[in-house]
């Protein structure tokens, strides 16, 4: 990519270029103009672009030409053909995204798999160690749910929701609580356990690995393209800085 024909795009008037960066809409400028440089080599043909008109259309369960008339005015779109220079821009984006990092999916999803995979789990915590081992051996007898137990003495926001998490990320939990996780069978009741100011009894009631999948490849590519694109908006906002357009 060239950075000097964004640069020379953005340079041709220092006071249109002041303005935006002091309301703050110079890196949406920049993202664009970046977005336009990545996608020019790319084309897409009539049946991409029916198809990705229809998929899309259906997805908003848009069915007449009425009802795509007013959903297309409703996302600020000036006309159809407007509508439709976005979705030829969206699909040339794909097409970028899955060029220039899909060799590399797998590598990155095995490098953010402990992020992706998640977990459902529930939980008491009482600050009384007394009253977690008394709750413990009521669960453990069978004598009432975890779910109840939870309502009734869980000191957390958990207590609405009795005492059950997730889907959430195997991440989230405190590292103390994912280790005793990931090494509980699914319903098993775990003896108390400290954990900061808490005493806290868990649950693992399922762990979700991830999977490449066509969503978490989506994902994924839109994680590398943000990333980047992040890269590039800085370059250029500290490139117009360093020829005193802009501070920063």
């Amino acid at each position: 990519m060239q950075q000097t024909n964004i640069s020379d795009q953005l340079g041709s008037s220092r006071k249109i270029i002041k303005l935006l960066a002091e309301h703050r809409l110079l890196p949406s400028l920049v993202r664009e103009l970046v977005i336009d440089e990545a996608i020019a080599p790319f084309t897409c043909d009539e049946l991409e672009m029916h198809t990705r008109v229809q998929m899309l259309l259906s997805q908003e369960q848009v069915l007449t030409d009425d009802q795509q008339q007013a959903w297309i005015a409703a996302q600020g779109f000036r006309d159809q053909s407007h509508f439709l220079q976005w979705v030829e821009r969206q699909i040339k984006l794909d097409k970028f995204k899955l060029k220039t990092w899909g060799l590399r999916l797998r590598t990155y999803f095995l490098q953010r798999k402990d992020a992706l995979d998640q977990v459902i789990y529930s939980f008491i915590r009482v600050r009384d160690e007394g009253l977690a081992l008394e709750l413990y051996c009521r669960l453990a007898e069978g004598e009432e749910s975890l779910q109840d137990l939870a309502k009734e003495y869980s000191e957390g926001f958990e207590r609405s929701t009795g005492g059950m998490i997730g889907p959430c990320p195997l991440t989230k939990p405190h590292p103390d609580v994912r280790r005793k996780l990931i090494s509980s069978a699914p319903g098993e009741i775990c003896y108390p356990m400290h954990v900061g100011e808490w005493w806290v009894i868990l649950r693992l009631e399922q762990l979700l690995p991830s999977q490449l999948d066509a969503t978490t490849r989506q994902h994924l590519l839109n994680e590398l393209f943000e990333n980047w694109m992040q890269q590039q908006v800085d370059t250029y906002i500290v490139n117009l800085a360093s020829k005193r357009m802009i501070l920063i």
